[in-house]
């Protein structure tokens, strides 16, 4: 069994020498051009993974654009639910208004009370 060096030696016997030449030229010719098109290849697959991302960011605005409009339906549901035959039903068509006050009530006696929360002083600033 012959070396690989060999198989080339014994491919080029009987060529002469403008022709071994022109071999030789050629050869690195499609090297120059084969690494070019490497180079372009890189380019543009690096393009094409700039437009992934510019995709995913797309979609997460989408997402974050249009995901809410679930949360307000459950939302609306929940408070229709709660108009008619929920637990809070009693108070009627002012079960969102209550829930509204009993939000800022609690807000309001959260920041006359001032607890000391280490964790969200440090988080917060203005606490």
């Amino acid at each position: 069994m012959s070396s690989s060096s060999d198989e080339y030696l014994d491919r080029g016997e009987g060529t002469n020498p403008a022709t071994a030449m022109m071999s030789g030229i050629s050869g690195a010719i499609y090297a120059a051009f084969g690494g070019l098109i490497m180079v372009m290849s890189s380019a543009f697959d690096g393009i094409a993974d700039l437009m992934d991302v510019f995709g995913a960011s797309r979609d997460f605005f989408v997402a974050f654009l249009t995901e809410p409009i679930s949360v307000l339906s459950a939302g609306a549901q929940q408070t229709i639910y709660s108009i008619t035959v929920g637990d809070w039903s009693f108070f009627g068509p002012a079960t969102f208004t209550v829930a509204v006050v009993s939000i800022a009530l609690a807000w309001a006696a959260w920041s006359f009370l001032d607890p000391e929360i280490p964790i969200v002083d440090d988080l917060v600033p203005w606490r």
